[in-house]
């Protein structure tokens, strides 16, 4: 399973609560789904947890979490892989 499939999995199932109804495009912003402060907190910690891995600070003055596609990238630079 690629890095956006585990990510795009991590918001459907455990962030937006719903199933493989919702649609999420790599490139989709994520503020279009509703994905705002606590929510937003709440999956940086679900994606921390399923990569084993710790956001550095820096991350939160960055658009690296626009979207899932570039949150990917970030994650592939800091150590994550498919």
């Amino acid at each position: 399973m690629s890095v956006e499939d585990r990510i795009r999995r991590i918001i459907k199932k455990r962030i937006l609560k719903r199933g493989e109804d919702v649609e999420i495009s790599d490139t989709q912003p994520l503020d279009r789904l509703g994905i705002e402060s606590l929510a937003f907190l709440r999956m940086l910690t679900e994606v921390e947890k399923e990569f084993s891995l710790q956001i550095a600070d820096d991350f939160w003055d960055q658009d690296s979490w626009n979207s899932i596609s570039s949150l990917a990238d970030y994650l592939r630079r800091n150590g994550a892989g498919d």
